[in-house]
């Protein structure tokens, strides 16, 4: 099985014709063709994953926010990087690998951007 990384570079680089065709969309026709697609992407990651939402939210250790949101999120993140580096021509806009920046970016994610402070240096 690949990786979810691969997967996402892949399609970007295989099929750029697809992201070219979404931007000249958005430039030329006003995004009247592919406006569906963007429109509450947090339902259709919901419609698509179903009860696993449900599952996540009930995990413990989950932070609360909505599953389908984050998810939402990390597509949209992994896809900007992506379509920069490969149809763009990035060639490492973070200064990093792309191993790298997908490990960064999965560490900020689990770890968050701010150690909460400990119990005994919290002011009074």
């Amino acid at each position: 099985m690949s990786h979810p990384v691969d997967v996402v570079a892949g399609v970007v680089t295989l099929i750029p014709y697809v992201a070219t065709t979404k931007f000249i969309d958005v430039i030329e026709f006003k995004n009247q063709h592919f406006a569906n697609l963007f429109h509450n992407v947090p339902e259709q990651f919901r419609r698509l994953l179903g009860p696993v939402v449900t599952r996540v939210k009930k995990q413990p250790g989950w932070c609360g926010q909505d599953p389908a949101l984050v998810m939402a999120m990390i597509y949209f993140y992994m896809v900007t990087y992506f379509v920069i580096e490969r149809l763009m021509h990035g060639n490492q806009h973070l200064g990093v690998s792309d191993e790298e920046a997908m490990d960064r970016f999965i560490t900020i994610l689990i770890t968050g951007l701010w150690h909460a402070p400990s119990k005994d240096k919290q002011a009074p």
